[in-house]
């Protein structure tokens, strides 16, 4: 079994995280889906992307472009806006 930690470094406060677990593979496997269909669109299909991006992010602002091949483990991160990743 895989473990990661998360946590506050400087309060010294983590919690084991069980990698294989039911809710965390359903997780990956619902960005690695998400991904590869924002990857398989044509450039210019901002809007159908910005959706994907929507689903596959916790919140996004504006202006946010993601290029080809990004990888992303499990989603709901939170972005700003103006970004480029």
């Amino acid at each position: 079994m895989l473990y990661f930690m998360l946590g506050v470094i400087n309060e010294k406060k983590y919690k084991l995280i069980d990698t294989n677990s039911t809710e965390l593979c359903k997780m990956r496997a619902n960005a690695r889906a998400l991904i590869k269909k924002y990857d398989s669109l044509n450039f210019n299909d901002k809007r159908q992307k910005r959706q994907i991006l929507e689903l596959l992010f916790g919140s996004i602002g504006c202006n946010v472009v993601i290029d080809e091949n990004f990888h992303c483990e499990y989603g709901k991160i939170f972005l700003s806006e103006m970004m480029s990743l």
